[in-house]
């Protein structure tokens, strides 16, 4: 009976940790997460001459992942805030 009772107690520990870890998760990932030029571009809502030329002029932040330029949104984000 003690040994069924400290098995209950693990799994719901587990179900616990794992709900904690699904939201964090989730609220981690909508603002970390990456965004691609046209995604960009719908987000800030400007045509994408005008996104290839705040690239060109070095004046967005941008990551770039082998040959594909990334954007983070959180950084985008502080980026419009500094504007």
């Amino acid at each position: 009976m003690n040994q069924e009772n400290n098995l209950e107690n693990i799994y719901q520990e587990i179900f616990d940790v794992k709900k904690i870890l699904l939201s964090f998760e989730n609220s981690f990932s909508q603002e970390s997460r990456l965004m691609d030029f046209n995604e960009t571009c719908s987000y800030l809502k400007l045509k994408p001459g005008m996104l290839r030329k705040l690239i060109f002029e070095n004046k967005i932040p941008v990551k770039r992942i082998n040959r594909n330029i990334r954007f983070q949104k959180e950084e985008i984000r502080e980026w419009l805030k500094n504007k």
